[in-house]
């Protein structure tokens, strides 16, 4: 009587490697746009950066008003300046990526940069889409 040797089949194991590979590359660039207000950025000549860590803060024209939403909270102009004022107040060295529509009026992005430095933010981005 011969002794039969065990082998494992790794082809059904390659397969579920590989559906979850593709289902990652799918959904990670999907996940990656954050931001509860969608915004039409300007066009820019930039350098493209990434810093997963990021307050990400989204500012929209809506009739007479704007909608601001500083991470995944939204409210109103004033009570948005104080959650942002608290973001920065936890976490100083964050980075904030402004992401304004185009059309914002400019006063009110450099209003916003400019509150962020009082409140101590040490670094700034404005968010843009490549020309």
């Amino acid at each position: 009587m011969k002794a039969h040797k065990a082998t494992m089949n790794v082809s059904p194991l390659c397969d579920v490697c590989f559906t979850v590979l593709v289902t990652l590359m799918v959904t990670v660039p999907i996940m990656a746009v954050s931001g509860k207000i969608k915004v039409e950025l300007p066009a820019a000549n930039t350098v493209e950066m990434r810093d997963e860590g990021a307050l990400n803060v989204s500012v929209k024209p809506e009739g007479d008003s704007l909608l601001i939403a500083v991470g995944e909270k939204d409210a109103p102009f004033e009570e948005a300046l104080e959650i942002f004022a608290e973001e920065i107040k936890n976490d100083p060295s964050r980075m904030i990526l402004l992401r304004a529509d185009k059309m914002v009026l400019h006063g009110i992005v450099l209003d916003l940069l400019r509150f962020a430095k009082l409140k101590g933010a040490e670094r700034i981005a404005i968010a843009t889409v490549g020309k």
